[in-house]
């Protein structure tokens, strides 16, 4: 039993880092999702540190302590940021109070955009009046409009409240609450930028803000090299500044799938490591006592460490390139080992790495994207085992060998591409079809031509300013004929398409069903093969020449090929298995998609806005205004709100958009929904107003043929799958008796009433109508306005929520869509106590997040995704 255990602790540690390496990110999984238990690890690190101590003491074999010893320090790790203690002076205790003179040091580099510009600041004090308090912690500061240009060591003062870090509530949706907190961000203030007053400049410089200094002369450099578009471009890939790339460019590396290559990552410092890589080597090829000593490519491997260290600091040193930068330093440093590498374990070994430096890491997107497509390059060349012959001398080996590195580097692209496909579609839901080919481009031309030309450029600035602007022209004209060729693939009919959201089951189900379904394409001749071989290869293992028993059942090498046909029918078990829940997955999608006989109604949490999602029974859907800020430049309610919400629910098809008016927190999110979901209809009241978002929906729905009828032409009353939509407001004839009806008739009260009902139940949307319509609808429509559900008018503003509209409405449940800010008055307290007074259970985004009703006809049911009311 003991020798048992022995074997099965040897084969468990054959690769020692990668279960180690598990156990650890599955303890920082679990101080995520479950923190507070920090006694518990504490106690759970302490016993299995012991008993781990215990096992190496009398040299026995220890393949649980060490995983739970690790999973403790992993969940332990993770709970400064996710349980954190403040001390009494920190300014996340000081939210939603001031105004306050806040004063502090920008502590990391700007980030600059058209109309705002947003740094981190650590505060030092803040002061009101003849108050005074001393204060630590980082605050996530914006500046809108024109501002003072600071950089990163500047001591600056700006004039605000302090806010709490605030999430969108909605399922699917990012969790930025949590993003903030990872970064030790938890309060944030907004200002003009006529209140950011710079005191001092460079006070606190250090490294980091000679790195500032640095690349801000890289980018004089670049501007002055006379560059059009693609100098921004070139600044993202030499500096990994992408500010100033325009929405049109990045449109198009996104469709061609390689945006990838505009952010600084693994695969950057991995370029510029292979280029130093080989230029150390052939350089140390020329020294005899390098040669003698065997030392050329581990000579080669420490140099290359100070070029990768060198490109990070002009990156700008952000977390995501010192994770790049600690993954290839591992992999170089494991050319010193005088074994050979196991690939496997040495990428587990930089995981571990910068996870214990950042434990919060492992959340990231950039960490997820680089592994997993290390992780399916190595494995897949591991499994295919390519045969290296040697170097060939006559002109046909050498066409062979080009043949074969072609097809190397197009295998290492599909293998990327496919094992980061999952985790695209999850976080980006896009796929570019084009993406293989695009890579297979842009990679040499701006991973290898344009960085080297870049970066070469960078290290003559030094030495000769001309030269340094000859290199970035270089480097400019490859990145320009590349951007041609990338802009060309994007206008390709199918070059890319938008998908749903995988869930993290799902994500799991395709990595275990690639993985069994590739183990199984590569094994197979190979089993066969090796089986053929041991048999033939010893006489002790024929069965012609021994008893088949007990000498045939005994023999190791027949027992190794028993233990491959075992290892091959679980691997097929795994298969089957996944595909099983594979399918049962999809059955329960398409059951909740377009089987099912309920209404469901969703308010979207879209802070101070209005977006509602209608699902018909039988999967027909409509999108009810899609909320917005007044600039969807600085943020797109629609593509980072709405959208993550319909894909989170495999939605892909919305037969009606309806826009109730056009007011920008109600219709800046639908011009992404317009542009990126197949539409079919979109219904408003007519009524056009010369606003951005106003003007791009409508001249989207133009471009993408969305039928766009006449407010007369819409149905007062129809049948959509089951239940009834009703358009009860405004007349149709409103825009006439706007001249002489001006009192009313503003762009809030000329707002399109929806009611959908499904049975007895009824959901009443009224858009911003205040008292005047709503006092003309309950003249004109009477009893039919009275509702189960009333979205409150106007967001809950004192000018609506009149006392008869709620007398003939007599709603059971009132849903308040609202950010909950101070002082905005929506809700009003005198209309929250006047639901109050009717006996009216309300709900609120700003409080519950999303809410979702669902009905039968007869039973209806309200959840909220904060789970509390």
């Amino acid at each position: 039993m003991e020798a048992s255990g022995i074997v099965q602790a040897e084969r468990f540690y054959r690769r020692p880092v990668i279960p180690l390496t598990v156990a650890f990110m599955v303890g920082i999984a679990l101080g995520a999702e479950a923190p507070g238990y920090s006694f518990w690890a504490l106690a759970l690190f302490l016993a299995c540190g012991f008993g781990t101590a215990r096992c190496l003491a009398r040299r026995q074999p220890a393949a649980v302590h060490p995983l739970l010893l690790f999973m403790a320090v992993g969940y332990l790790s993770l709970q400064a940021w996710v349980d954190p203690r403040f001390p009494a002076n920190h300014v996340s205790c000081f939210v939603d109070s001031g105004p306050w003179r806040i004063v502090g040091v920008v502590d990391a580099r700007p980030l600059e955009f058209e109309s705002r510009t947003q740094f981190v600041l650590r505060a030092e004090r803040l002061q009101s009046g003849a108050e005074v308090q001393t204060v630590t912690g980082l605050l996530r500061v914006t500046a809108t409009g024109e501002t003072v240009v600071v950089h990163q060591g500047d001591r600056v003062a700006l004039h605000g409240r302090i806010r709490s870090i605030r999430n969108f509530n909605n399922p699917g949706g990012f969790d930025f609450k949590r993003s903030m907190a990872y970064r030790e961000i938890w309060a944030s203030a907004t200002v003009k930028g006529a209140e950011l007053d710079l005191l001092e400049k460079q006070v606190e410089s250090g490294m980091l803000g000679a790195i500032d200094r640095m690349r801000s002369t890289i980018a004089g450099l670049i501007d002055q090299a006379g560059l059009g578009p693609e100098a921004e471009v070139l600044k993202a890939l030499v500096m990994g500044d992408q500010s100033g790339i325009a929405p049109g460019i990045r449109l198009a590396f996104t469709r061609t799938g390689t945006s990838h290559i505009l952010a600084i990552s693994g695969l950057h410092i991995t370029i510029v490591a292979s280029i130093a890589f080989a230029l150390f080597r052939w350089f140390l090829g020329w020294i005899p006592i390098m040669l003698r000593q065997a030392w050329t490519h581990k000579g080669a491997a420490l140099l290359t460490l100070a070029p990768i260290t060198l490109y990070a600091l002009i990156a700008g040193f952000s977390p995501s390139t010192q994770r790049s930068l600690i993954m290839v330093a591992v992999f170089l440093t494991a050319f010193l080992a005088e074994r050979e590498t196991d690939l496997l374990n040495t990428l587990a070994l930089a995981a571990l790495a910068i996870l214990c430096v950042q434990p919060a890491a492992l959340f990231s997107v950039s960490f997820q994207l680089s592994f997993a497509a290390v992780l399916s390059i190595v494995w897949v060349f591991e499994r295919m085992q390519l045969r290296r012959s040697a170097a060939p001398s006559d002109f046909d080996g050498r066409i062979v060998q080009i043949r074969r590195s072609l097809l190397t580097f197009f295998g290492v692209s599909l293998a990327a591409t496919w094992g980061t496909l999952p985790l695209g579609v999850h976080y980006f839901n896009n796929v570019s079809f084009v993406g293989l080919l695009a890579n297979c481009i842009a990679i040499p031309l701006m991973g290898y031509f344009a960085v080297a030309a870049g970066l070469l450029g960078t290290l003559l600035a030094a030495l000769s300013t001309p030269t340094a602007v000859v290199c970035y022209q270089i480097g400019g004209l490859v990145v320009s004929q590349s951007m041609v060729i990338m802009e060309w693939m994007a206008q390709w009919p199918y070059a890319a398409g938008r998908t749903v959201s995988l869930s993290i089951l799902e994500i799991i189900l395709f990595y275990l069903v690639s993985w069994a379904a590739f183990h199984l394409f590569t094994g197979r001749s190979r089993t066969i093969s090796s089986s053929n071989t041991l048999v033939n290869a010893s006489p002790a293992c024929d069965p012609r020449a021994v008893p088949p028993a007990p000498r045939w059942p005994g023999c190791k090498r027949f027992q190794a090929i028993q233990r491959a046909v075992r290892s091959r029918n679980a691997v097929w078990a795994v298969l089957i298995l996944s595909l099983t829940a594979a399918g049962l997955d999809a059955g329960c999608w398409v059951y909740q998609r377009f089987w099912r006989q309920d209404l469901r109604v969703t308010m979207i949490d879209v802070g101070q806005g209005s977006a509602v999602l209608i699902e018909f029974p039988g999967g027909g859907t409509a999108l009810v205004d899609g909320g917005g800020f007044a600039d969807s430049a600085a943020f797109d309610v629609g593509g980072r709100v709405v959208a993550p919400l319909l894909w989170h629910r495999k939605i892909a098809t919305i037969d009606t958009l309806i826009l109730t008016h056009p007011n920008s927190d109600h219709v800046n999110g639908l011009v992404f929904v317009a542009d990126n979901f197949q539409v079919r209809a979109l219904w408003t009241n007519g009524e056009s107003r010369p606003i951005a978002g106003y003007e791009a929906l409508m001249q989207t729905a133009a471009r993408r043929g969305i039928a766009v009828p006449d407010f007369a032409e819409i149905p007062r009353e129809s049948m959509a799958w089951g239940a009834r939509v009703e358009v009860m407001y405004p007349p149709v004839d409103f825009l006439q008796r706007r001249q002489i009806e001006r009192w009313r008739r503003n762009e809030n009260n000329n707002s399109l009433v929806i009611r959908v009902s499904l049975g007895d139940v009824s959901v009443l949307i009224p858009g911003d109508i205040m008292r005047p319509a709503e006092e003309d609808l309950v003249a004109t429509a009477g009893n039919r306005i009275k509702s189960t559900v009333l979205i409150a008018p106007h967001h809950g503003s004192r000018s609506s929520s009149s006392e008869v509209f709620l007398g003939a409405t007599a709603p059971a449940a009132v849903l308040v869509s609202s950010s909950g800010r101070s002082g905005g008055g929506m809700p009003h307290p005198q209309v929250l106590e006047r639901f109050e007074r009717q006996g009216v259970r309300v709900y609120r985004t700003d409080r519950n997040g999303a809410i979702h009703l669902a009905t039968d006809g007869r039973q209806l049911s309200i959840t909220s995704f904060m789970g509390s009311n």
